[in-house]
């Protein structure tokens, strides 16, 4: 996203993203729209959440501050949530960033010192940016060494998916854990794009293992492509459709949903990524992914240079 960025810009192509970089949407970009909120409006709407029902989540021997320990991998993707707009915001909510710790990029990652140096700066939040294995060898070793119970642990929307769960040594080490969630899940299955997909993948025989985020908003994702582009026809004829007319479409139809309310977009302006999320949390065995914040408005924490 960040690398080719600037080019969808020069060359005028329409570029829909799972990858929300602050940078990749809003530093000379425009062509590049998101799927979900960047990772800096979603650490800071979770954090947010945090701050206003504290009493409700605190870890038992928790006092009455927040301390987050920022523990994620050293790549773009691992700290695409920590700058200087979301350390700004979080010092706007009295919530101290008291360590930063990374890790390896591996499944066999050990993330044992990083928790420990989390625990020793007195954290009782840990975000992590990661996904799959990275989410899940934090939960592990804060269960190995018996801290689980010390931290509320939030993540990125990739870190709540079912590969979170094949790499976790118990499904139970899955409890508590926190996420943004900007678009609908399998469960809920009333809604009509929900059950859409779901046809979709039972006629074409996929495995249980696909059951999972990355199916879901590409079928969310090609419908939001198909809206834009009948858009831009109907805008300026089939003969003139071009990369600028779906991008000005995209802008034109929003705010809108994509698959039945799968996703919830919004492009106006200059809007890249969606300002919208619910807040879930794993309360159970796989998919118990439940609401505990539902669809609100988050913090625009965009890049402003």
């Amino acid at each position: 996203v960040e690398a080719l960025a600037q080019r969808f810009a020069e060359d005028k192509i329409a570029n829909i993203s799972a990858g929300l970089s602050a940078r990749g949407f809003y530093i000379d970009s425009g062509y590049t729209f998101g799927l979900g909120p960047i990772y800096p409006d979603q650490m800071g709407s979770v954090m947010a959440f945090l701050k206003e029902n504290w009493d409700s989540y605190k870890p038992a021997d928790a006092g009455d501050e927040i301390k987050l320990a920022y523990l994620s991998w050293p790549t773009a993707f691992g700290q695409g949530a920590l700058t200087a707009e979301s350390r700004a915001y979080l010092e706007e909510l009295g919530i101290d960033v008291v360590a930063e710790e990374t890790y390896d990029l591996a499944p066999t990652a050990d993330t044992t010192t990083a928790i420990l140096n989390a625990q020793a700066a007195g954290a009782n939040v840990i975000w992590t940016n990661t996904l799959a294995f990275g989410t899940s060898v934090i939960l592990n070793d804060l269960n190995a060494l018996g801290l689980r119970d010390q931290f509320v642990v939030g993540a990125d929307n990739w870190g709540m998916d079912l590969a979170t769960y094949a790499f976790l040594a118990d499904p139970a080490y899955g409890v508590g854990l926190i996420a943004p969630f900007p678009y609908l899940w399998w469960t809920d299955v009333d809604n009509p794009g929900v059950q859409y997909a779901q046809q979709l993948f039972e006629a074409n025989e996929r495995g249980a293992g696909e059951h999972n985020v990355g199916y879901l908003l590409l079928v969310a994702g090609v419908d939001m492509i198909a809206k834009a582009i009948t858009e831009a026809i109907d805008t300026v004829g089939y003969e003139n459709l071009d990369g600028e007319a779906v991008h000005d479409a995209l802008v034109a139809m929003s705010p809108f949903e994509a698959l039945d309310g799968v996703i919830r977009a919004d492009y106006s302006g200059d809007n890249r990524s969606p300002h919208t999320s619910q807040i879930r949390m794993i309360q159970g065995g796989p998919d118990a992914f439940v609401v505990i914040q539902d669809w609100a408005e988050i913090p625009d924490l965009r890049p402003t240079e």
